[in-house]
């Protein structure tokens, strides 16, 4: 199977657009940008019992090098 990064980049400002790209990616592991959500104030209990991970900078490219398709919403 191919492997696929869905890229999130919108928010509470367009939660439509934000919830399709869950909804593509339902059932995968997520990892979130570490530096993002530490700015807003997110930590490890946030992530508890969630197929959820932080990612640093590095991870984030490593993963988006990795997939075979990338999908932006």
């Amino acid at each position: 199977m191919p492997g696929f990064l869905i890229h999130v980049t919108c928010g509470p400002d367009d939660p439509t657009r934000a919830a399709l790209a869950f909804l593509v990616a339902k059932g995968v592991r997520f990892h979130l940008s570490g530096m993002s959500a530490k700015a807003r104030g997110m930590g490890e209990q946030d992530l508890a019992g969630k197929p959820a991970e932080f990612g640093m900078p590095n991870v984030l490219v490593r993963l988006a090098a990795q997939a075979d398709r990338v999908i932006t919403y």
